[in-house]
């Protein structure tokens, strides 16, 4: 849960990092609001994102969704790339060969879970794979690509609490300068 002050810190340094940002830290209305869609993040997580933002992005988040829509695109960096997962499975293909149910290679993708998911939509295609086919390396990343999106974004909505109650006093005054 992120604590109150790693929070305000957080928003202080995006302040410092654009100097023309406009945020009312004085509303506490608009304070809640924000808080209330990083209160599930860890302190570590929420202060690497506040960091990471303002290096690469040239504006001010204009909204909590520009912040959330940054987070999700780096969350979407640090998984395995459509390419890479291509070449994964064609080694594990090459390694075990491919048959209905292929347990050697659904469990050598455990830690790949959209990977898995992949692969068994794929099933049918992959079993009567001919090396080189550049048509299905092509469908089987974009499918990855589109699955990881997907991914990503569910586990992304799932850690947000849009619908948590409001907390009154949440961030008390004397911690807001």
């Amino acid at each position: 849960m992120l604590d109150k002050n790693t929070f305000i810190q957080g928003l202080a340094y995006i302040g410092k990092s654009y100097l023309h940002w406009d945020f009312n830290f004085q509303n506490m209305d608009i304070v809640e609001h924000w808080y209330s869609f990083f209160q599930n993040f860890d302190d570590v997580e929420f202060r690497t994102m506040i960091k990471e933002y303002c290096i690469s992005e040239k504006y001010a988040p204009d909204s909590v969704a520009s912040l959330l829509s940054f987070k999700k695109e780096q969350n979407i960096k640090q998984e395995l790339p459509p390419h890479a997962a291509w070449e994964m499975v064609v080694d594990l293909i090459h390694q075990h060969g491919f048959e209905y149910g292929s347990a050697e290679i659904y469990n050598n993708l455990l830690e790949y879970p959209i990977l898995r998911k992949t692969v068994w939509e794929f099933e049918n295609t992959l079993r009567n794979l001919k090396m080189g086919d550049n048509y299905i390396a092509q469908r089987f990343q974009d499918a990855y690509k589109d699955n990881l999106k997907k991914g990503v974004e569910k586990k992304f909505n799932e850690r947000l609490s849009l619908n948590a109650p409001k907390q009154s006093n949440l961030l008390e005054r004397g911690n807001v300068q």
